[in-house]
């Protein structure tokens, strides 16, 4: 592992909703992309448009709403290995983006520096909160955590996670090693237990610090509520509306479960 003089971390509006699979994408052109040695990231203009006013899951006819526009920006993840000044820009132009914009990470990442994924965790919480999504096609370490921190947490059928605790080092004098390390891992214990606390117990998150590796497909990222929604053959559902449509084998009821009629008999997982 790669070690600089500080010591580095590897971990082993409107619309205010989804935007898949109801907006347009439109692609990006030269001057909206910037990339960094690990990551893309392509920020979109939306304008603003008239959409039909639904209520109570109904159309209403002839009334519609206006959505205001605003940018959408789509950061691609790979790997948490930035070693020069790439991730600079990125950071500076999510950090500048307007109350409306909307950030979407599409994150295929095995993990890598812990500091660096802290940063992203910064932006979200200072400029995103509740207008960031997350679409994961795998994430494993601190891929994995990005995941955990955004507002919507999106899988595919065959998504792929896993957390574990981090990997690190430190050097110089024994006095100052053991000062820093302390450190760090009191405050990386505390960092990784806010994000994990809503899906994992107390005993799992020992077992975590312990050395324990967590690995998770689709199904169970959404029992735990890690994800809240799946795509599946280009079709989304929500957590709920998942478990309502699919059996235990995931194949789909000749029914959802929320259409039977109350006292009759459930349909056989």
């Amino acid at each position: 592992m790669n070690t600089k003089k500080m010591m580095k971390v590897q971990a082993q509006r409107k619309p205010k909703t989804l935007n898949i699979p109801m907006m347009p994408q439109m692609p990006g052109n030269g001057d909206n992309i910037i990339e960094s040695m690990e990551h893309t990231l392509i920020s979109d203009e939306r304008p603003s448009e008239m959409i039909p006013l639904e209520m109570d899951g109904q159309i209403v006819p002839n009334i519609f709403e206006q959505v205001e526009g605003y940018t959408l920006h789509k950061l691609f993840i790979n790997d948490f290995g930035e070693e020069g000044k790439g991730l600079h820009k990125i950071l500076d132009r999510l950090q500048n983006g307007e109350e409306t914009d909307q950030l979407e990470f599409h994150i295929a990442s095995n993990g890598g520096y812990v500091s660096e994924g802290i940063q992203f965790y910064n932006v979200i919480n200072s400029m995103y909160k509740e207008r960031s999504t997350a679409f994961l096609s795998h994430g494993y370490s601190m891929g994995a955590l990005l995941f955990l921190m955004c507002n919507q947490r999106i899988v595919y059928e065959h998504s792929d996670f896993m957390v574990h605790s981090y990997a690190g080092g430190a050097y110089g004098k024994r006095e100052d090693m053991i000062n820093q390390l302390e450190h760090s891992d009191k405050q990386l214990k505390k960092f990784f237990k806010k994000l994990m606390t809503p899906y994992f117990s107390d005993k799992e998150i020992d077992k975590i610090n312990k050395g324990k590796d967590y690995w998770m497909d689709s199904k169970e990222l959404l029992k735990r509520g890690i994800a809240t929604g799946i795509i599946i053959d280009g079709e989304y559902f929500e957590r709920d509306e998942y478990f309502d449509v699919f059996k235990k084998d995931g194949t789909k009821r000749k029914k959802p479960k929320s259409s039977k009629k109350k006292g009759t008999k459930a349909e056989e997982e």
